[in-house]
């Protein structure tokens, strides 16, 4: 079984050659992310569930680009709910489990 510990995102997520994506270019994405839903839903994001959010990266470009969303992430690593969980309002999950089940209150 996979390890999601900080080795794991110092690699995928800070390794200059390794990483998934630059910070530029996540910026992009969650722009992205959020123009579309808003035009399918035809108003402005009010909340943003991350499932598998990992240290959460997108919670600082929401909270920059929509203040006002309320932004909750689940993942199943401890390291990242330890490290990040109270800060960046992750929730535990397990990649078992489903999505159509959870119920989130904030």
């Amino acid at each position: 079984m996979k390890s999601y510990d900080r080795a794991y995102f110092e690699r995928w997520y800070r390794h200059p050659t390794d990483r998934v994506s630059t910070r530029e270019s996540l910026e992009r994405k969650v722009r992205m992310a959020i123009a579309v839903t808003e035009f399918l839903i035809g108003r402005r994001v009010r909340t943003v569930l991350d499932v598998g959010c990992g240290e959460a990266p997108w919670f600082p470009i929401v909270r920059r680009v929509r203040p006002g969303a309320k932004y909750i992430g689940i993942d199943s690593s401890d390291y990242v709910l330890e490290r990040f969980g109270d800060t960046r309002n992750i929730r535990r999950g397990s990649r078992s489990g489903e999505v159509g089940g959870l119920t989130i209150s904030y």
